[in-house]
């Protein structure tokens, strides 16, 4: 059980880090565009000085990406570790089991 976990956390390892290879370039590109379409630093105010300007839209939109993807790594090693732990209650002695689905429900549970 411990090697198919080991395997099972490789995999989403290499999934995500897939994943966020082109969700960085996709954001980068997007990034991009509000600062040209949103920010426009070329059409600054009169009344704007330099050190007053600041493009909030685009910093916003990383902050928010950053965040997100980060959320997604940690949610994906949460779910790997409950699953490995679910399995693992499970599999109860008993010969109905009963003992282990509920063990391994409560596992599954508070791992969310």
């Amino acid at each position: 059980m411990r090697d198919i976990n080991v395997l099972i956390s490789k995999g989403s390892d290499t999934f995500l880090a897939k994943e966020y290879t082109y969700l960085t370039v996709f954001c980068a590109l997007f990034a991009l565009i509000l600062f040209a379409a949103v920010d426009m630093p070329w059409k600054m105010k009169e009344s704007q000085t330099e050190l007053h300007w600041f493009p909030y839209t685009t910093v916003a939109f990383i902050v928010g990406a950053a965040t997100s993807m980060i959320s997604g790594y940690i949610g994906m090693k949460i779910a790997t570790i409950a699953n490995y732990k679910t399995t693992a209650a499970c599999s109860g002695k008993k010969e109905d089991h009963s003992d282990g689905q509920v063990q391994g429900f409560k596992v599954a549970f508070m791992g969310g």
